[in-house]
């Protein structure tokens, strides 16, 4: 169960928190209020999937974004699910779990943390996708589909799509046996009848001889041109390569490439030479500076003392000694000296607090310059690692170029794509000599054995063949199987909802291709599935996934994200009755997001209304 949801900078919230109760949650608020944010959270977190695939959820990409669920998972124990996505240009989230009752270190984290999720929920991906959460999309997908994207669409929820992939794969493989199947057919019963009608050989030997040393001319030349093809290739790789070093460099002619980096280089060690002197000369002003302080302090302490004790003297009414001569002073002179000390003191004061400024600023000053240090540093090691890159791509450059001229020599196309009508030009005709000196030997070359051969690779093909349509039958059979399990499960619970809804006695029945359709008990009037309203449909999209939902035996959760988007008020507030009609003993936790205000009427556990 979820028991707390927490967003940082996801989509249309900047900061957002809120408690989750079991049971029925009704997350409520206007168009633009953020509520699909908060299901695509829920999906993110707990799937890792974004809400589409290279769009950035970030508010902001300099900012971390942190998508946060505490729940109760099927051990009992409570934890705290959070996946991250960091500041950056690049998104790479991340997964970290903890216990609720400590924070201070992940008990999980990255591919650790997959796992143990997956295993404490008792789902994967797929289950979420296809059961748990049900997007707004998804509701639109299957009330606009026509029959077969109707059966479609249920394959998909009971997760037969993979099963219809795996048949779709035999098909096209049997489809490719059958006819290879019957080229060699063909062939054998070509050679039977050349050899029942003993052909003879229009061609000479000298005209094969000349046949057989074209073909190897042919031969030789597409190998040549698939290696000229591959240093193209090569070459407009290279060039992007290089381009991208110039564009780095600043230079745009490849001769000086090195040489321009090596030049950066060491006008970058030089700036990083003199920026660590300018440290060590600040360092050392820095030392002096804290002689200097402590000297001044040594001297305030000192006249403070001298004041005090001519203070108390002069409280007491004792006669005062010059600190410095050490004759008698009287009250006068005892006043007039301390007045001087004060004034020196305060001299000392502003000229420390000078001192303390001036140290402060070397401090900063002092670390600025060695962040630049380390800046420069890495820039040097960058610019080091470019040149030798430079210099292995120019080698390979230049290696590819001299393979280019070797072979530009015998009048080669010089691009792709005509090397690409050429080498087609010498397949045909390669095919063509092939076919001729077979015509040409047949007559002599034609045996018992040729035959035997094709009758082999006949009887080869035709049990890969069966075997094809085999796997063929027992997926069918299976999916059949699996078919009339769940829509016996989803026909019981439609009928159910419906009758108790509609005040109506329905029967949902699937024809012999599994398409849904609906009998009206009292009219006896017959509805298929492109001819079942908004409501009808949907009625049956939501038994499907209660159907299915109710099998799970780990984590009973149901996510809705605008169910009545495509219904009418009617069927709106009556699928809000539905919904809040559900068993929590069967499905103990459901979240329903819309901005439908009939759905405040209903009967909820918890009710969140977000703001604009």
């Amino acid at each position: 169960m979820i028991e707390k949801i927490s967003v940082t900078n996801w989509m249309a919230h900047r900061e957002f928190e809120s408690e989750l109760k079991s049971g029925k949650n009704l997350i409520y608020g206007c168009n633009a209020s953020g509520k699909s944010s908060l299901a695509k959270a829920i999906a993110f977190n707990l799937t890792g999937n974004l809400p589409k695939k290279k769009i950035d959820p970030r508010r902001e990409k300099k900012q971390l974004c942190v998508v946060d669920l505490t729940i109760q998972g099927s051990d009992n124990k409570r934890y705290l699910i959070r996946r991250q996505i960091n500041k950056g240009s690049k998104i790479n989230h991340t997964l970290f779990i903890y216990d609720v009752n400590d924070l201070s270190e992940a008990l999980y984290t990255a591919e650790d943390a997959e796992k143990f999720l997956q295993n404490l929920l008792g789902m994967n991906q797929d289950i979420f996708e296809r059961i748990i959460y049900m997007k707004e999309e998804d509701v639109h997908e299957f009330l606009a589909k026509p029959d077969g994207g109707v059966l479609f669409e249920i394959d998909r929820l009971i997760g037969l799509d993979k099963a219809h992939k795996i048949s779709n794969d035999m098909t096209t493989l049997l489809g490719d046996l059958k006819s290879n199947f019957n080229i060699v057919k063909k062939d054998r019963q070509q050679i039977e009848t050349a050899v029942k009608r003993e052909l003879g050989i229009k061609e000479s030997k000298t005209d094969i001889n000349k046949t057989r040393k074209r073909l190897a001319e042919i031969i030789t030349e597409t190998d040549e041109l698939l290696k000229l093809q591959g240093y193209y290739e090569t070459r407009n790789e290279l060039v992007e390569k290089i381009s991208q070093i110039k564009g780095m460099a600043d230079e745009q002619d490849e001769n000086k490439l090195e040489t321009k980096l090596i030049e950066k280089q060491v006008k970058t060690q030089k700036e990083q030479s003199t920026v660590k002197d300018e440290i060590e000369s600040e360092k050392k002003k820095f030392d002096d500076l804290i002689l200097t302080r402590s000297t001044l302090e040594a001297k305030k302490d000192l006249k403070d003392k001298i004041i005090d004790d001519l203070s108390k003297d002069r409280e007491i009414g004792e006669i005062s000694e010059c600190p410095t001569c050490g004759r008698e002073m009287d009250k006068k002179l005892t006043e007039s000296t301390i007045k001087k000390l004060k004034s020196d003191l305060s001299g000392i004061a502003k000229n420390l607090q000078k001192q303390i400024d001036e140290m402060e600023s070397i401090n900063n000053s002092i670390k600025k310059k060695v962040g630049m240090v380390t800046e420069l540093e890495k820039r040097i090691v960058l610019l080091k690692d470019l040149k030798e890159i430079t210099g292995q791509t120019l080698i390979e450059f230049n290696t590819n170029e001299s393979a280019i001229k070797s072979l530009k020599k015998k009048n080669y196309p010089e691009t792709i794509k005509e090397i690409e009508k050429k080498l087609d030009t010498l397949g045909a005709e390669g095919s063509e000599l092939d076919r001729s000196i077979g015509r040409a030997e047949g007559a002599q070359e034609v045996t018992s054995k040729m035959v035997e051969k094709r009758l082999k690779q006949e009887k080869e093909l035709e049990h890969k063949m069966k075997i094809i349509e085999l796997i063929g039958e027992a997926t069918e059979k299976t999916t059949k199987k699996m078919r009339e399990t769940y829509t016996a499960q989803v026909k019981n619970l439609a009928e159910s909802i419906w009758k108790q809804y509609k005040d109506e006695s329905w029967r949902i029945e699937w024809d012999k291709d599994f398409v849904p359709k609906a009998r009206i008990i009292s009219t006896e009037r017959e509805l298929i599935a492109y001819e079942m309203s908004g409501s009808e449909k949907f009625l049956i999209l939501l038994a499907i996934r209660l159907a299915i939902q109710q099998s799970l035996d780990h984590f009973q959760l149901l996510i809705i994200d605008e169910p009545c988007q495509h219904l009418d008020e009617t069927n709106g507030r009556l699928f809000r009755d539905i919904l809040t009609s559900i068993d929590e003993k069967k499905i103990g936790q459901s979240i329903v997001f819309t901005y439908n205000q009939d759905f405040l009427d209903g009967k909820w556990s918890n009710v969140l209304k977000l703001s604009e």
